[in-house]
């Protein structure tokens, strides 16, 4: 993810060599070297986040739309007040946790909730977001919470529109990739554990050829 927010992919989807083997594809800007038609700029330049709505479990009236709280969907209500795409921040519980909702929602008022993308690709956002770890910018008080002015104007490269859809689709070809390998660890763990306990209780018979035991 380092590499994508820093260096970016070329046209035909190769990551960009660093800027020490190729100078001539960067630019220095006041936020240090980005690549060349990358814009230095805030955060809220790109997104613009706003507090979500005030509703309580006893008000959620049986339908489609799930409320998103700070942790994920909480439950499912008949309104909504967010269209999809989306990107959802924690800003109260489970502070700087990102969500990317591809159906209309309804933010919940311990989150944060994009309302302008000013043209970019939502996905993007929701990686950008995430690289950027925005837990670290809570509150430290009693009561610790996230708010949109401390992260508003952070300092990010932002690629235009086609380089961002090029990054998106190659970090969900890499979620896709590690959630195929976790499924086959998993296949493993639990083939690893029948085989363990065949072996303890002596269901399976572990023969053991002579010639490759060790002389005493």
């Amino acid at each position: 993810m380092h590499e994508l927010f820093t260096r970016g992919l070329t046209a035909d989807g190769k990551l960009r060599p660093p800027r020490e083997q190729a100078p001539e594809l960067y630019q220095e800007t006041p936020i240090g070297w980005i690549p060349k038609r990358w814009e230095a700029k805030k955060l809220g330049e790109l997104v613009h986040f706003q507090r979500g709505h005030d509703i309580v479990e006893s008000e959620f009236i049986e339908g489609n739309f799930p409320v998103v709280s700070s942790g994920g969907v909480i439950g499912y209500h008949n309104a909504f007040t967010t269209k999809a795409p989306n990107v959802v921040v924690g800003r109260k519980g489970t502070i700087g946790k990102v969500h990317y909702l591809n159906v209309d929602f309804w933010a919940h008022d311990t989150s944060l909730y994009a309302t302008d993308f000013f043209n970019g690709e939502p996905l993007f956002v929701f990686y950008l977001c995430v690289w950027l770890n925005l837990g670290r910018f809570g509150t430290k008080s009693g009561s610790p919470s996230l708010n949109r002015n401390d992260i508003h104007p952070l300092d990010i490269a932002c690629p235009q529109h086609d380089e961002q859809k090029l990054i998106s689709s190659r970090l969900v070809s890499i979620e896709r990739q590690i959630k195929a390998l976790d499924e086959d660890l998993g296949k493993l763990s639990k083939l690893k554990s029948g085989l363990m306990h065949d072996l303890l209780t002596g269901k399976v018979q572990v023969t053991i050829n002579p010639a490759e035991t060790t002389r005493g």
